[in-house]
């Protein structure tokens, strides 16, 4: 397991819209500045990869992300965390204060015998903390509770049962 800040730059990233992959097939920072695209007037992720091409990341494109959260849209500043089926782990980092910002979750994708690294009781802590959401690559359990809460989750898929993982 690991946690960082993002390797794109630090930058601020937004995410939005049904079942998307991160609104699109990319996911990238924007390189030193506020949020982008919808009311706050930023550049777009096009934009801002022809600005920068080299600071691109995209997506495996088969990967379809759900929401489950309560705010569809969300945006901030990511920190990265590796966590395969550890959701006592992810638990630790959303105790600390969020700072506006989106936690990505490595949480294994979606291999059998892996549980959900992320819920609902997961979701009033970050909020609570100052957290703007969290991209799971992997499950999350408690889907109709997350779906209550205003706060950004979006998700490979669901499972009930909790990771085992520290």
């Amino acid at each position: 397991t690991g946690y960082g800040g993002s390797s794109l730059g630090g930058g601020a990233s937004s995410f939005g819209g049904g079942a998307s992959s991160f609104g699109g097939a990319s996911a990238m920072n924007t390189m030193g500045g506020g949020a982008m695209g919808g009311a706050s007037g930023g550049k777009s992720t096009s934009d801002l990869a022809d600005l920068r091409p080299n600071l691109v990341v995209t997506l495996d494109p088969s990967l379809h992300f759900y929401d489950y959260g309560g705010s569809p849209s969300f945006s901030g500043q990511i920190e990265t965390l590796q966590a395969f089926d550890a959701p006592n782990f992810v638990s630790q980092v959303l105790n600390q204060p969020g700072q506006n910002k989106v936690l990505f979750i490595d949480g294994g994708g979606m291999n059998p015998g892996m549980g959900a690294v992320f819920d609902g009781a997961m979701a009033t802590t970050a909020l609570r903390n100052g957290w703007r959401g969290v991209i799971v690559h992997g499950m999350v359990r408690n889907a109709a509770q997350l779906k209550t809460q205003n706060f950004g989750v979006k998700a490979l898929g669901t499972s009930p049962i909790k990771g085992k993982g520290a």
